[in-house]
């Protein structure tokens, strides 16, 4: 038997992709994820939570979304093009569920 479910929407704001950021930004993104880290390690609780990160926690946050920043496993970090049309293609819908690697 069915079970029904119910969709609670909420507005998440995404980030581009670290690789389209310039130099100087993604260094300091890098340098503030290992400040995380460091702190992470040191920390005397085992069940710390793990560090936010850019790539997956702010940029492409998981899950089902609609608008937003391309992740770029999905699509091309390149501009693509509608065949048709000639118009750039910006994705609209993502579906995904994904997990984080640790």
């Amino acid at each position: 038997m069915p079970e029904p479910c119910v969709l609670h929407p909420e507005q998440v704001a995404t980030y581009p992709f670290a690789g389209l950021l310039p130099e100087d930004l993604c260094a300091r993104i890098a340098a503030w994820e290992e400040a995380l880290e460091e702190e992470a390690e040191e920390s005397e609780h085992e069940d710390a939570a793990t560090p936010v990160g850019y790539q997956y926690d702010l940029s492409i946050p998981p899950d089902w979304r609609v608008g937003g920043f391309a992740s770029w496993h999905t699509t091309d970090p390149s501009p693509m093009s509608c065949l048709g049309w000639g118009d750039r293609v910006e994705q609209l819908w993502l579906a995904a569920e994904c997990c984080r690697l640790s």
